[in-house]
C-alpha cells in the first residue's frame, strides 16, 4: 500500500469515528429532549449554546482549526437537535 492509500485509510477510520461520536451525541440529546418535554422546558437553551460555542471556538484556535468551520459545524448540529426537541415538545 502506498503512502497516500495508507493516509486515506486513516481518514476513513477517522470519518467513521466522527460519525459514531455524532450518533452518540444525538442519543444523549434525545434523552435531554425527553426530559425537557417531561419537565415542560423550552427546547432551546441559548445561553448554554453560546457558552458551548465559545468554548469550542477557543479549543479550535488552540488546535489550529479555523473557528469559522467549527462554528458552522456546531450550529448545524445544534439546529438539528433543537428541531428534534421542538418535535418532541409539540407532541
Amino acid at each position: 500500500m502506498n503512502e497516500i492509500q495508507e493516509l486515506r485509510k486513516k481518514i476513513d477510520q477517522i470519518n467513521t469515528e466522527i460519525l459514531q461520536l455524532i450518533h452518540a451525541r444525538f442519543v444523549v440529546t434525545k434523552k435531554i429532549g425527553l426530559i425537557k418535554k417531561r419537565k415542560n422546558l423550552a427546547p432551546r437553551d441559548k445561553k448554554r449554546e453560546k457558552t458551548q460555542l465559545n468554548k469550542l471556538l477557543l479549543q479550535a484556535e488552540t488546535l489550529g482549526i479555523d473557528p469559522k468551520l467549527i462554528a458552522k459545524i456546531f450550529t448545524l448540529i445544534t439546529e438539528k437537535v433543537v428541531e428534534e426537541h421542538k418535535k418532541r415538545t409539540s407532541l
